[in-house]
């Protein structure tokens, strides 16, 4: 976008510009992606050092959790270990997402990656926002769901969103979980007709 001035030898005008603005993000948002853009949900695809899956933990503010690949996987090839801390929360968090208007559902599989148990939980992060909207429970807590290392686990998140945004998924090993990891696998997003 540019405002071009030209003047000659024989006249050189004034003239200004009041209240320029521009909105929106555009029909494919800011990076270029919608939701319908989401891809790698069976963690299958990985960076050349194999350290985390291909877009996810792309934004390190929002996604602060150490990955691993794991062949533990609810199918196919792989699923992805989040690893735990004993103090603190850490999260994986998918590249920003462009959302328009509308109600969403997540789903994924989770379990321990131990035998001594894990929790999990999940939500969003809208790019205008300072902090993650996880899902909660009917007393407005933040949902935790309690995992097991011997079964994968549905997890399913409904969320709406009112305005375009652009948005980061959010998957996280709670504070007060004691550090125990995390494995994900077969991540999926829909959104209501």
């Amino acid at each position: 976008i540019a405002f071009k001035y030209t003047s000659t030898t024989s006249s050189a005008g004034t003239w200004e510009i009041k209240n320029f603005r521009i909105t929106g993000y555009g029909e494919k948002g800011i990076n270029g992606l919608t939701w319908e853009d989401f891809a790698n949900g069976n963690f299958d695809e990985w960076n050349a050092e194999g350290t985390k899956p291909t877009g996810w933990q792309e934004d390190t503010s929002n996604g602060n959790a150490t990955l691993a690949r794991s062949e533990d996987s609810h199918s196919q090839s792989y699923s992805v270990q989040i690893y735990g801390v004993p103090l603190g929360e850490r999260r994986m968090a998918y590249q920003p997402l462009y959302f328009t208007p509308g109600t969403y559902t997540c789903s994924f599989y989770a379990k321990a990656a131990t035998d001594q148990g894990a929790k999990v939980q999940v939500g969003y992060w809208p790019q205008s926002a300072t902090v993650t909207i996880y899902d909660q429970d009917a007393t407005g807590a933040t949902k935790r769901t309690e995992l097991n290392n011997n079964e994968w686990e549905l997890i399913t998140y409904t969320f709406t969103i009112q305005e375009t945004e652009l948005v980061n998924l959010i998957v996280a090993v709670p504070t007060g979980s004691k550090g125990k990891d995390v494995l994900v696998d077969d991540f999926s997003i829909t959104k209501a007709e």
